[in-house]
């Protein structure tokens, strides 16, 4: 019997499951970096 068996390496499904998960909570951070509603004065002005 070989010992020497040739086994599929589980790096390149980690890898892929690991950007998968980076893009998914980029993904779910995107409204946190949403741009700023323009600030109004009393008379309802966008103030600079």
């Amino acid at each position: 019997m070989n010992r020497h068996t040739h086994r599929p390496s589980r790096r390149p499904r980690r890898l892929a499951l690991s950007v998968l998960s980076l893009a998914l909570l980029g993904a779910l951070s995107m409204p946190a970096f949403a741009a700023d509603p323009v600030c109004l004065d009393a008379n309802g002005n966008p103030i600079s």
